[in-house]
């Protein structure tokens, strides 16, 4: 029996590194890469996450515009996975992300800073916040180079630990 070769190609074949190399005009003329982005959703019957792979059009090179574009498809994402309810992400922060580099290491970190009231938005929906934030947290470092990190506020409390009832 022979065997037949398979063989797996990005629709425009350029490196993690070279996204961020991709000349700004193109992005600006809406002709930017695609890339196929692994969102780890909220699972409705478990305690876990559930990947599910789709490829995204790159609107934008600079870190901070693209985890707003990120966060905001993944509020689609996570409302067409049962939790109707959900808001998008980037309306239920006090203000806009920030990104920082990182203190002890090469990299940065992202800076989320929740609404006091964000916790209701997340129990209408069903959802908890340690299930939304480690959503966020797999979706966006398993994606955007050098970013190390995540701060993550919900009002004045800081999340520090996770732990998934």
């Amino acid at each position: 029996m022979q065997q037949q070769s398979h063989s797996i190609k990005r629709e425009n074949d350029m490196s993690v590194d070279g996204l961020f190399q991709f000349k700004e005009s193109s992005y600006q003329s809406n002709q930017g890469p695609t890339r196929l982005i692994g969102f780890y959703l909220p699972n409705k019957k478990t305690d876990g996450l559930t990947l599910k792979a789709k490829t995204i059009k790159i609107t934008t090179a600079d870190k901070k515009q693209l985890s707003t574009q990120i966060l905001n498809e993944l509020s689609n994402q996570i409302a067409e996975a049962g939790f109707d309810k959900f808001p998008n992400i980037n309306n239920i922060l006090a203000r806009n992300l920030t990104i920082s580099e990182a203190t002890n290491e090469k990299g940065s970190v992202l800076n989320l800073d929740f609404k006091d009231d964000a916790i209701n938005f997340l129990l209408e929906a069903g959802l908890s916040k340690e299930k939304l934030v480690s959503s966020i947290c797999m979706t966006l470092t398993s994606f955007i180079p050098d970013l190390h990190g995540i701060k993550v506020n919900f009002g004045r409390e800081q999340i520090k630990n996770l732990k998934i009832t």
